[in-house]
């Protein structure tokens, strides 16, 4: 049993080693709408030119 945990780990491991070789070319931000700012009713994120801007955030609570 211990064998087979220690392999599958290393496995996860040689992988996790592989996909991190891998660089992103694109760009990392879009900024053509201009920076990001409090909207005028301090409720939500728009960009300079009042374009709104969504923010998706995710927690894994099935990990817990």
């Amino acid at each position: 049993m211990k064998t087979n945990l220690l392999l599958l780990i290393a496995g996860l491991l040689i992988c996790t080693v592989q996909a991190q070789e891998t660089k992103w070319e694109g760009k990392s931000v879009d900024f053509s709408h201009g920076r990001l700012k409090v909207s005028d009713n301090r409720r939500f994120l728009v960009f300079e030119d009042g374009t709104p801007f969504f923010y998706l955030g995710d927690t894994a609570w099935e990990l817990f």
